[in-house]
């Protein structure tokens, strides 16, 4: 269920970001790259912490680690995403008419 979860918060976010760059259509590299260092960069400050920060031998801290950690980044994902006001020229339909 969390991995179903965590996939559909990805595929939204990356279609957030491509929709973003539709509508201002400059820098799209610097972006895409800014993001992909951010998400490197993060990875790895949260692995550091969780390794440095319990005993890896404890069932209890690996079940916290390996659950909690994404759930509460998919949680803060899922409130930025309602709580960002995007500035649209103009506004969409989310249903489209053929």
């Amino acid at each position: 269920m969390l991995g179903i979860g965590f996939s559909l918060e990805l595929s939204n976010a990356v279609g957030f970001i491509a929709d973003f760059l539709k509508m201002y259509g400059t820098s799209g590299g610097f972006v895409w790259g800014f993001i992909s260092f951010f998400d490197k960069a993060s990875s790895g400050i949260a692995l550091f912490i969780i390794t440095n920060a319990g005993d890896l031998g404890d069932s209890l801290y690996i079940r916290i680690c390996v659950v909690g950690v994404p759930l509460a980044a998919s949680i803060v994902g899922v409130l930025m995403t309602f709580l960002v006001d995007l500035q649209t020229p103009h506004k969409k339909s989310i249903v489209r008419s053929f």
